[in-house]
């Protein structure tokens, strides 16, 4: 029994080589094939961001692929409540958007909310909530596309803008220096010309 399967395997090694790279080629192509598509698609995402020199905080939408996104869904909960906006009274939290079209790298940015009335000058005050648990729904050629993840905004609270914002400003004043030096070189230079 083992002497003929050894026979046909002699007879047969170059047909299960062929049948061997078939297969190989076979699902390289499929491995290519859903790279493709996942690399060539819209990616929607969802984040509450702080800018340092205001003291505001945004939220930004954002499609980072290189397709469109249509009909795009976001959902948040809890609902993040505005501190700056909420002492108006024709102002609501929204924890739902919707967006008809996302194009590619584009960036949708909203105020969301300040500093001061969020933690406080002394930054003691805490937000009833800081996570969100993110649901991002969308649309590119027919296909459905569903994305959950939680965004963790606890962390806006311990920038300290002052730091930073005086780190900004040295930074700018040592440049304004520098380039007064170099300018005036330039000027003697012109000048021996």
């Amino acid at each position: 029994m083992a002497h003929q399967f050894l026979e046909f395997v002699n007879q047969n090694i170059g047909n299960i080589i062929s049948s061997g790279a078939m297969l190989i080629a076979a699902l390289s192509l499929w491995v290519t094939r859903l790279a493709f598509l996942e690399n060539n698609r819209p990616y929607v995402t969802f984040n509450i961001e702080g800018e340092i020199q205001s003291g505001s905080y945004f939220f930004y939408f954002r499609n980072t692929g290189i397709r469109a996104a249509h009909n795009v869904q976001i959902h948040i909960n809890p609902t993040p409540k505005s501190y700056a906006f909420s002492r108006f009274a024709d102002y609501e939290d929204r924890n739902e958007y919707s967006f008809a079209y996302l194009a590619p790298n584009q960036i949708i940015r909203t105020i969301f909310d300040d500093e001061h009335t969020r933690y406080g000058n002394d930054k003691k005050n805490r937000p009833d909530n800081e996570v969100f648990d993110i649901t991002i729904t969308y649309y590119y050629k027919k296909k459905k596309f569903k994305d959950i993840y939680t965004c963790d905004i606890s962390y806006l609270a311990h920038i300290d803008d002052k730091l930073v914002s005086n780190d900004l400003k040295k930074g700018f004043l040592d440049t304004n220096k520098h380039l007064e030096r170099i300018s005036k070189t330039l000027s003697k230079w012109s000048g021996n010309v």
